[in-house]
């Protein structure tokens, strides 16, 4: 799968597939309804709520991996239609989950899908709101992910660090919060950086989230 230039990423396929500009028509829509269709109307806060917002039952974690672990048996077998539809059973079950959109993005464009706008517009949206909860320079600035794979897909798609230089990612508390801090290659030789994410603890769906 080609991976999107930052000049894609950040900008292209970013228009709606369709924009509700009727107030009374965005008060009866559900937000996730609205997401799924690329709405640009949404807000960040919407965006935020979707996201920390996620799917409580206990099967959701294993159900997701499963869907990740089968889409890439999929993909390395070279079997991408199969994979696109694995893909968007797990995102039907959590659409705002980071790691199934990236892989929808490469799947819908190799297959010239006409839903690629759709899934970049959503990767766009997720990682843009995820940009402005910090800038990761330090714990009290941490930036916010749900968990450590979407901190690194944020390091690798939207900070734009090539997976080689990020060295390392561990796991560690601070005044009570659980953060991951990614310790990448430095500009100098020997030289590294420490990037800080908090795990910020997902939310109960509201009922403006449910299906």
């Amino acid at each position: 799968m080609m991976r999107q230039d930052s000049i894609r990423l950040r900008t292209g396929g970013t228009a709606p597939v369709q924009k509700v500009s009727e107030k009374s028509a965005q008060s009866n829509e559900l937000l996730t309804t609205r997401f799924r269709r690329a709405d640009s109307t949404l807000s960040r806060a919407d965006i935020r709520e979707l996201y920390f917002s996620v799917d409580g039952r206990e099967d959701t974690a294993p159900f997701l991996s499963k869907i990740e672990a089968e889409a890439d048996r999929l993909i390395e077998g070279k079997n991408f239609t199969e994979a696109l539809k694995t893909v968007q059973q797990g995102l039907w079950r959590t659409p705002t989950h980071i790691g199934l959109i990236k892989r929808a993005c490469d799947l819908s464009l190799h297959l010239k899908s006409s839903r690629f706008n759709t899934y970049m517009y959503q990767l766009v949206e997720l990682l843009s709101m995820i940009a402005h909860t910090g800038d990761g320079s330090s714990f009290d600035k941490a930036i916010q992910v749900r968990s450590l794979d979407d901190a690194l897909l944020f390091e690798q798609h939207w900070n734009e660090t090539p997976r080689e230089e990020i060295l390392a990612s561990r796991e560690q508390t601070n005044k009570g919060k659980d953060y991951v801090v990614v310790e990448i290659q430095g500009s100098g030789k020997g030289k590294t950086q420490q990037h800080y994410y908090l795990i910020q603890p997902t939310l109960t769906p509201s009922a403006t989230t449910k299906k």
